[in-house]
């Protein structure tokens, strides 16, 4: 390499790499075309190899080069330049802190999958709904390998709910038929193709083994939540160099919980597989639109990421499919490049871009029809559900709806319990006309404070270098615009539920978390002291209210499980469902009384005592609870009215 000077600066040298080191240059370093720092051309390649494309030695410019430098600003252009930093801040970065922060997430979300139940009472992972999908591909027919009951072509309206609620089938109990969409007496699923291509059959080819949904949710999850990692990571590097792994661990611990993860994978099941791979899809395009906007021009690597992976999300989610203006960027940046060769790069990149979404949005369209004899027909029309005469007689989105969801989503507030784990349970209030049951939304600013510091957005800029600001804007305005084009269709339609809270939820934690990172880099002294003691404290408060929503939906949906054991005979299940309930929110028992007849627990009082247990304490607690019951019904009548008790689920409700 050999010193260039730049036109406008005063004796500055700038060492050019050239060969393989020219490479990293283009990576690190944008596009140098605005007018107060022109792009110079690189001198001829060396023949020598170079390990670095720094100035000098290893930890910086060298002696005399620093000598030549006039003014801070020249320095600090020449580490932009070079991508080198002081040797006092790479050595005070803990740099296995980021790492170790994920791999502590990664397994508390693999414990909470592992030790959730299907809902769709699918014993043997083969007879999930993806893997019937699956199953009936490999058969050679695009419904699912699994036969209809025949009760249901005798029925004047099989989607009459009443009708078809014997075939349907019970919560926890296989084999179930709900929410399948039943067409010419077959059954098929109206949920998105995409994951079963991009999971369930590539697993079962290559090991034989059937995947179940809840390792989908876990691996899709844990995609997104890598993904998000990735940007605010590169985020860190680009914009605030001074701000050290510390705070970069932290960042990641609220990228893992701000985005309620640890919830979702309490309930992973066929409704979330799609959720989770529309999720992942979305910011891996994200991160991939911002490696575009890194690079000095567009190139086709990154415009084909992020046309895969935004056609991927769009197919899980079409209800998503807005968030798909972020490839507006990189287009506007491929058609407005200028030099030598740019046609065939023009035409190379934009083929990257456009032809993924074309090529997966036509496959689903033809799937559609091939299914349904509708080019636009998921099978919404045609599931067996509760909810199947509304899709045909009512509006399911709504401007009506919008206030409502987005109090929901980020005002409602649970209150607190003087019983662990000390969150109530949710409380509506008053809905519009034609608004459905909720199902256990969450309310961010006063349940997960931590998401507030994506205000400190708004001073976080003040400590990115000039030449790095529009970069700033455009990263910032990208996350917030992606996440309210995913927001705003869930916020009109006619129910707010967890798994659609869940979309967006992270794009409203990696705003957060580059705000503290941006407050980080801003403040210093005391005022760094402070801002450092308010993000401790609200992202400690956000992770351990998380974990205690957590545990309280993990006991409501052991007490359901528990009713709906007892409604069909299995009292020894339902005495372990309830009893391990009541070890985790003792006032869960609240629900199975006002949900069971007293002479169902007064039986089941007999196998609390039968049964032999560890948990002694607690099945000490149910006893006295059961025998509290029954002297109550024997004074007077039981009338459930109890303040405190939780609001059933819509998917928990039968």
């Amino acid at each position: 390499m050999r010193p260039t000077r730049i036109i406008g600066m005063r004796n500055v040298p700038i060492l050019f790499p050239s060969g393989p080191g020219m490479l990293a240059f283009l990576c690190r370093v944008p596009e140098l075309t605005e007018p107060q720092f022109p792009y110079i051309a690189p001198p001829a390649a060396q023949p020598t190899r170079h390990k670095s494309i720094k100035a000098g030695t290893a930890s910086g410019p060298s002696t005399a080069i620093k000598n030549e430098l006039r003014s801070t600003a020249e320095i600090e252009i020449i580490r932009w330049m070079n991508g080198t930093q002081s040797t006092s801040n790479r050595a005070s970065r803990m740099r296995w802190g980021p790492i170790i922060a994920a791999a502590l997430v990664s397994v508390l979300l693999a414990c909470i999958a592992c030790t959730a139940d299907s809902e769709l009472g699918a014993k043997d992972p083969k007879d999930a709904y993806y893997n019937l999908m699956v199953r009936g591909w490999l058969q050679g027919k695009t419904s699912l390998s699994m036969e209809a009951p025949a009760g249901l072509a005798g029925l004047p309206n099989p989607y009459d709910p009443k009708a078809n609620a014997q075939y349907r089938g019970t919560l926890f109990y296989g084999p179930r038929i709900h929410d399948l969409s039943y067409f010419n007496g077959k059954l098929y699923a109206y949920f998105s193709a995409v994951p079963a291509v991009l999971a369930f059959l590539p697993f079962h080819l290559l090991t034989g083994q059937w995947l179940s949904h809840q390792q989908a949710c876990l691996c899709f999850c844990l995609a997104g939540f890598y993904c998000a990692v990735a940007l605010t990571w590169s985020l860190r590097n680009r914009l605030f160099e001074r701000v050290g792994d510390g705070a970069l661990s932290t960042a990641v611990l609220a990228l893992g919980f701000l985005s309620l993860s640890p919830l979702l994978m309490q309930r992973p099941d066929v409704w979330e597989v799609p959720t989770g791979c529309a999720q992942a899809s979305w910011i891996l395009a994200l991160l991939s639109v911002w490696w575009s906007l890194c690079r000095p021009r567009a190139d086709w690597i990154s415009a084909l990421m992020a046309g895969v992976s935004a056609a991927l999300a769009a197919g899980s989610r079409p209800a998503s499919s807005l968030c798909g203006i972020i490839l507006l960027i990189p287009a506007y940046r491929i058609l407005s490049a200028s030099g030598e060769r740019t046609t065939a790069r023009k035409i190379g990149s934009m083929a990257a871009l456009a032809l993924p979404p074309m090529a997966i949005g036509g496959a689903l369209l033809a799937f559609n029809h091939a299914r349904f004899g509708e080019w636009l027909e998921f099978g919404q029309k045609y599931q067996l559900n509760v909810d199947a005469v509304r899709h045909t007689t009512s509006e399911n989105f709504g401007l009506s709806y919008l206030a409502y969801n987005l109090r929901l989503y980020s005002l409602n507030y649970r209150g607190w319990s003087t019983h662990f784990p000390f969150v109530r349970g949710m409380v509506f209030p008053p809905a519009p006309p034609g608004y459905g049951v909720g199902d256990f939304p969450v309310g961010i600013i006063p349940q997960l404070p931590a998401a507030l510091f994506a205000v400190a957005l708004g001073v976080a800029w003040r400590s990115v270098p000039q030449i790095r600001r529009r970069e700033y804007f455009w990263a910032v305005g990208l996350i917030a615009g992606a996440g309210l084009a995913v927001a705003f269709p869930l916020l009109m339609y006619f129910t707010a539920c967890l798994r659609y809270e869940f979309e967006f939820a992270m794009y409203v934690a990696i705003l957060a978390a580059v705000g503290y990172l941006g407050l980080e880099a801003t403040s210093s002294g005391s005022a760094r002291l402070l801002a450092r003691a308010a993000w401790g404290t609200t992202l400690a408060a956000s992770i351990a209210i998380s974990l205690l929503m957590t545990v309280s939906l993990r006991a409501l949906t052991l007490t359901v499980h528990g009713r709906i054991d007892l409604s069909r005979g299995n009292l020894t299940e339902a005495a372990g469902h309830i009893r391990t309930a009541l070890s985790l929110q003792p006032w869960a028992l609240s629900i199975f009384k006002s949900a069971t007849s007293v002479r169902r627990q007064a039986t089941s009082l007999a196998h609390f005592k039968t049964i032999p247990t560890r948990l002694s304490c607690f099945q000490t607690m149910a006893t006295a609870s059961c025998s509290w019951v029954v002297r109550r019904k024997q004074s007077q009548p039981w009338r459930g009215r109890l303040r405190s008790t939780p609001t059933l689920p819509r998917r928990l409700s039968f």
